[in-house]
This record gives C-alpha cells, sequence and structure tokens, in this order.
C-alpha cells in the first residue's frame, strides 16, 4: 500500500514538459480577475506611497506544489518492478505447491482480485471521496472560474475597464463616462431576475434543504440500527451452539429420557449426572489436580459453585375422602398448586415436623430458614434466589428442599447416597429440579442448565431440560473494545434523540403526536432510555452473582498459594498453604520470607491477615467465649438452686419424721457457711431462676 500511495501521488503531481502558451496567457487573465481593483476617485493626483501599496498588493495565484518531471519515469519503474518481483515469487511458490494446489490458489487470487476490482474498491472510493468531500472542501482558485458564464465575463471585463495605469495617465471626467457607458453595456446580462424563476428558485433551494434533511436523518438512523443490531448479536456467539450440543450430549441421554419412576431418577444421577458434572480420575489412574476436580468430564468446561438439587412437596392427607369411599381409600393428596404445598421444617426420614418451640430452631421464620440448611428444611426462593419454574405440567415456586452436592466427586456421591437411605423422595414429591452452571473460559461462554422431573399424582414422571448458552464478560480483549465503543455510541444517540425529540415536543405540542413517525421516534427514545437502565441492572446483578462466588473460607489459603506458591515451601499447594493459615492463627509466622518473596504483595498478606484475623476474628472468637462462660454460669447458679431445694425438702422431710433434734455435723457446717452468699443471692435473683426452671420442666 506504500508504494501504490507513493506511485500515485508521483503521477499525479509531476509537472508535464509542453505546457501551452495559451494555457498561461488565459491563467495570467484569470489573475487579474483576483487583482486587488484600483479604481480612480476624483481628478486629483494620488500619493505616491498609496500607489505603491494597492501595486504590492499580491494576486491569488495557484498554490498547487509540483514535483519534476522525471519523477513519471521513476514512478512508471517502480510499477513495472513490482509487477516483475510479485509474478516471480508467484511463478516460484506455484512450482512448489503442485499443479493442484496452484490452481486452487489461483482461482481463489482470481476471485478474489475480481471481488477487490468490481466491488470493494469501488465502494472505497465512493465512501472515502464522499467523506472527503464533505470535510475537507477544495479552496476556491483561478483555475475553478467559468469564462463561459456571463456573470464571470462581466466582472472581468469591468475589472478591466477600471484598472488604469497611474504611471502612464491621471484619471479624467472622460475617461470617467467612457468606462461608465462601456459597464452599462457589459453589466446588460446582470439584469435583476424574474419573480417566478425566484420563487422556482425558492421552491427548489426548500427542496434541496428538506433532501438533506431526509439524507441526514436515514444516515443517522442506518447507523443506529448497525450499532443496536451490534449490541443485540455481540453476546451471540458462533460457538454457542458447539457448546450447547456438548452439553446436551453430556447430560441428556437416553437415560434421562428412562427416568420414569424414584429410582430409575436415583439411577440416572449416580451413573449420568455425577460422572458428567465431575472429572473422573485418568484413564492410567493419575490422580486428578485440584483445577482438574473442578472440571465437567470434557475438562473444557468447569463449574460456576456447586450443583444443587431442590424437591417440591405437597402436603399428605391434603383433601377429603368422601364417607363411602373411606373403606376403600386411606389417604387422600391434592395436587400440587402454589397456595398448598408442603412448606415445613422436618427432620430426616420426614418424620418429626419442627416447630417454632423446638429449642434446635430459633422462634423466628426468618432464623429458622438461615439456621436450618438440611435438606428436610424448606428455603423460601428470597433464601434460595431462584426464579419460578414453568415446566411442562405445572409452573413451580423458586423455593423448596434444597440439597447442594459439593464441589467434589466423592462429596457429592455421599450426599445422594444418604438422601437415597433415608428416602429422601416419596410418594409426597411433585417436582425434583436440578440446577448448575458452567463456564467455557476458551470461548468466554456460560451455560446454565436445569433439569427438571415432575412426579404426577397418577405416578408418572415427565423429563424437561433447559440448557442456556450466554455471555457475561462483554469487555475482554480488542473486541471487549469495539463493545464499548458502540455502546458509547449508543448512549450518544439516545441523548440526542431526546434532546431532538424534546425540542420537537416544544415547539408543535401536541401537534407532534399526530404524526407516525414522530410516535416512532419518541418510542424509540423512550425503550433506549430502558434498555439503558436494563443494561446497568444486568451488570450490577452480575457482578453482585460473581461477587458472592468469590467469597470462600479459604481466600487466605488461595492468595498465599497464589504468591508465594513458587517460592516457599509451606505455600507449594493448596493443602499446604491452608495448613500454614491455621499455623499463623498460633502465632507461627514467617513474616521476613514473606516480604523477601514480594515486597508489596507479602506485606499486604501478612497486615491484612493480622489485622482480619488476630483482631476480627479472634474479638468474634473471645465474644462467643464469653457468651459461652456467661451462660455456663447461669447454668451452674440455677443447679445450686436447684439443690438447695432438695436440702430445704430433706430437713423438711426430717423435721415431720422428728429427726430434726439431731445435731449437725462439722462438714454440714461448712457446707451451710459456704451457701450463705449463694442463698441470698439466690433471694434477690429469685424470679429470673424460677421462670428458667420453669422452661426446663
Amino acid at each position: 500500500y506504500s508504494q501504490k500511495t507513493l506511485v500515485t501521488y508521483q503521477l499525479k503531481k509531476a509537472k508535464y514538459q509542453n505546457k501551452s502558451y495559451e494555457s498561461n496567457e488565459q491563467h495570467k487573465k484569470t489573475i487579474s480577475f483576483f487583482s486587488k481593483t484600483k479604481s480612480c476617485c476624483n481628478n486629483s493626483k494620488l500619493d505616491q506611497e498609496e500607489i505603491e501599496r494597492i501595486n504590492a498588493i499580491p494576486s491569488i495565484e495557484d498554490k498547487t506544489r509540483t514535483l519534476p518531471h522525471w519523477l513519471v519515469y521513476v514512478a512508471w519503474i517502480l510499477v513495472i518492478l513490482s509487477i516483475l518481483t510479485s509474478s516471480f515469487f508467484v511463478i516460484l511458490y506455484s512450482l512448489e505447491w503442485g499443479a493442484q494446489r496452484a490452481n486452487e490458489w489461483l482461482i481463489t487470487m482470481m476471485l478474489s482480485f475480481g471481488q477487490s476490482i468490481l466491488i470493494i474498491d469501488p465502494l472505497k472510493v465512493f465512501l472515502i471521496t464522499a467523506i472527503l468531500s464533505c470535510l475537507i472542501r477544495r479552496p476556491y482558485n483561478d483555475e475553478t472560474l467559468d469564462f463561459d458564464d456571463p456573470f464571470t465575463g462581466a466582472l472581468l471585463a469591468n475589472n478591466n475597464l477600471t484598472h488604469v495605469d497611474y504611471n502612464d495617465e491621471i484619471c479624467n471626467e472622460k475617461n470617467f463616462k467612457k468606462i461608465a457607458i462601456q459597464r452599462r453595456v457589459h453589466l446588460f446580462d446582470l439584469r435583476p431576475i424574474d419573480s417566478k424563476e425566484m420563487g422556482r428558485a425558492r421552491e427548489q433551494r426548500l427542496r434541496e434543504i428538506k433532501m438533506g434533511q431526509i439524507i441526514r436523518e436515514i444516515i443517522i438512523y442506518v447507523f443506529f440500527t448497525v450499532v443496536l443490531l451490534f449490541l443485540s448479536y455481540q453476546s451471540r456467539d458462533t460457538n454457542s451452539h458447539g457448546l450447547y450440543r456438548d452439553t446436551k450430549h453430556l447430560f441428556i441421554t437416553e437415560n434421562f429420557n428412562d427416568v420414569t419412576s424414584i429410582d430409575a431418577w436415583w439411577d440416572y444421577c449416580n451413573n449420568i449426572l455425577l460422572k458428567g458434572l465431575y472429572a473422573q480420575p485418568w484413564y492410567n489412574n493419575k490422580n486428578l489436580t485440584w483445577r482438574e476436580k473442578l472440571t465437567t468430564a470434557t475438562r473444557v468446561s468447569m463449574r460456576v459453585g456447586a450443583p444443587r438439587i431442590r424437591q417440591l412437596r405437597v402436603k399428605d392427607n391434603s383433601c377429603r375422602i368422601h364417607r363411602r369411599f373411606k373403606h376403600i381409600i386411606s389417604h387422600c393428596r391434592n395436587d400440587y398448586n402454589w397456595f398448598d404445598d408442603d412448606t415445613k421444617h422436618y427432620t430426616s426420614r420426614w418424620e418429626t415436623v419442627l416447630d417454632k418451640n423446638t429449642p434446635n430452631l430459633n422462634n423466628e421464620t426468618n432464623n429458622q430458614e438461615k439456621r436450618c440448611k438440611t435438606p428436610w428444611c424448606y428455603q423460601s426462593s428470597i433464601y434460595t434466589k431462584s426464579d419460578p419454574l414453568s415446566a411442562i405440567y405445572k409452573t413451580y415456586k423458586g423455593g423448596g428442599y434444597v440439597v447442594s452436592l459439593g464441589r467434589t466427586y466423592e462429596k457429592a456421591l455421599s450426599v445422594l447416597d444418604e438422601l437415597h437411605s433415608q428416602n429422601w423422595l416419596d410418594q409426597l414429591t411433585r417436582a425434583v429440579i436440578i440446577d448448575f452452571s458452567l463456564y467455557n473460559a476458551n470461548v468466554n461462554l456460560f451455560v446454565a442448565v436445569t433439569l427438571s422431573f415432575e412426579m404426577t399424582s397418577m405416578g408418572s414422571v415427565i423429563q424437561d431440560h433447559r440448557i442456556k448458552v450466554f455471555r457475561l464478560y462483554d469487555h475482554i480483549g480488542s473486541y471487549g473494545l469495539i463493545v464499548y465503543i458502540f455502546e458509547l455510541f449508543f448512549i450518544i444517540f439516545t441523548i440526542y434523540s431526546i434532546v431532538h425529540e424534546t425540542s420537537l415536543i416544544i415547539k408543535h405540542k401536541r401537534g407532534y403526536f399526530r404524526k407516525f413517525w414522530n410516535v416512532t421516534s419518541f418510542l424509540t427514545a423512550i425503550f433506549s432510555i430502558i434498555i439503558i437502565i436494563m443494561y446497568g441492572t444486568k451488570k450490577a446483578l452480575t457482578r453482585l452473582a460473581i461477587r458472592s462466588l468469590k467469597k470462600t473460607e479459604m481466600a487466605y489459603a488461595q492468595m498465599g498459594f497464589a504468591i508465594f506458591g513458587r517460592s516457599l515451601r509451606s505455600f507449594r499447594n493448596l493443602f499446604n498453604s491452608l495448613t500454614t493459615c491455621f499455623r499463623m492463627l498460633l502465632g507461627e509466622i514467617n513474616a521476613p520470607a514473606m516480604i523477601a518473596v514480594s515486597r508489596v504483595y507479602g506485606a499486604f498478606f501478612y497486615l491484612s491477615f493480622v489485622i482480619l484475623v488476630f483482631i476480627a476474628l479472634l474479638s468474634i472468637f473471645i465474644t462467643i467465649l464469653n457468651d459461652s462462660f456467661a451462660r455456663v454460669k447461669r447454668e451452674l447458679i440455677a443447679k445450686k438452686y436447684r439443690n438447695e431445694m432438695m436440702d430445704f425438702m430433706w430437713s423438711a422431710f426430717r423435721k415431720i419424721v422428728g429427726l430434726n433434734n439431731q445435731k449437725k455435723s462439722k462438714n454440714e457446717k461448712e457446707k451451710e457457711k459456704e451457701r450463705m452468699p449463694v442463698n441470698s443471692m439466690n433471694e434477690t435473683n429469685k424470679a429470673p431462676l424460677a421462670t428458667a426452671d420453669d422452661e426446663e420442666i
């Protein structure tokens, strides 16, 4: 391209040798038109300095710079050399490739060359010329004059008549009248325009202005459409179908469609679901690394969080049995609905209902949900952060009895075995929903998978699956910069639309809404504002979700492994890093070694760990211990009070049977002296202790 530009510049700017005399003369005549007009004012003699100043005014000449003529030959030599060089290498490559590959390459080159010559290059030249002609206009010079135009001819004649050589003669009245008569003859063609022609010219100008507005609006809306289409489809990827297909083949197999009972569901989870969600050991029984344990069976996609199973149930005996059928039907259950589903808390095997008076849970319902995280406790959609699911048969709530499978295959297998042994699924189960998310870093795409199994009251099982592939990280790499630019264009267009439509509404008021396209533009501006708000909400929710996933109890262990894993043996893997953090809790901190590895990150790790762990966490631990000590102290006081009541009852019994006259032993007297402060304290705190006893009784 640089060679092409150089050759074009040389051929365009090089001077020609044969420059005609007539063209030079015409150029000189044209220059005189742009010279400063020197007219005689009166019969008096002008000041010589003023005359010299007027004659010294330079005329507007052609300022086009040219190159020497011999550079034309240099340009043609460069053209010939470039053609010969490219042809030489093309022949060599074709000999090296062979006949078949050379023919394919030649066909491809001819197609691309023809496409470039016929379509791409003309389109580029047209667009570049149009843009440059609008932005950079050529200055008005001598060569742009049309000498056949009567207006230009009259002005040139007028200029020649009024130009007088002051060095030869002085203007007199005779010359002035002669000049005036000749000017009147030459200016006859410049008579006023007819009113009809003026009206037609005005209408033509108004049409041109209207056409310019229409073209400008078309260009703006076409550009807006391009920006909107790009932003709408930038989250779509050609790899989405491949990722969707691989995920579907991994989990939606023949066994998925064969789930027709509870036992078949357990078989599917153990044989298909877990083996697809968690990577299995290598063929040579090589252990998986901690990174490989986060991936699926394909070892390409990573799990985002732990997979979750959610069960929705109905109440037992939730409907009445007609008296004529009571001897036939022993129980009756309603079908699933939002207002009569089971939301109680149970113990294992769905045996005991946990109510508000159960000591294992707090009295408040919200605190019950926070503390009861077992698969036997109901969790609302606010706590599970799940949306209602519209399946094939019914629409189900976002809450349910939730169980997390964990982050390893062994943990998930043990969880399922325990639930299976305790009959987590039974006749009251109406839906089982499996949710998990995957992330493929190679294509920067997320996958949200929802597997639903509806168990109807008739005993059948309806399977359904939903696999959604989407992108959350839009601004990654050079493509992300393009997305930023298009988003900025969209915001600028929205602001322009708001200002433009607001000005039109103020100008036309109610008449603005009488035109269809005005209403369309107004709705476009409103929907653009809604899109920006929804986009901001999406980004905020995405950050909250990713931030919740990043909150982990092993944050410092992972941070230490990432910073010091290559240099310090105590952080060589995640397990040793976690062990080192526990040792740091006991005060065994090797701060100089950390700072030696990284002066900045080592000091930050040490200071943040000391501040957060030793000050914050240990303060929490001390508070918990103080609360435990206070609780134990209250229990001991209550126990002493109960012992004293037993002594009082025993003494009363001895008094009744007549054994009260015996003398007290020395040890009993000492015990009585020791109990004196306790008795006095019990007198003051008698009401609270009685309340505590009443609660335990």
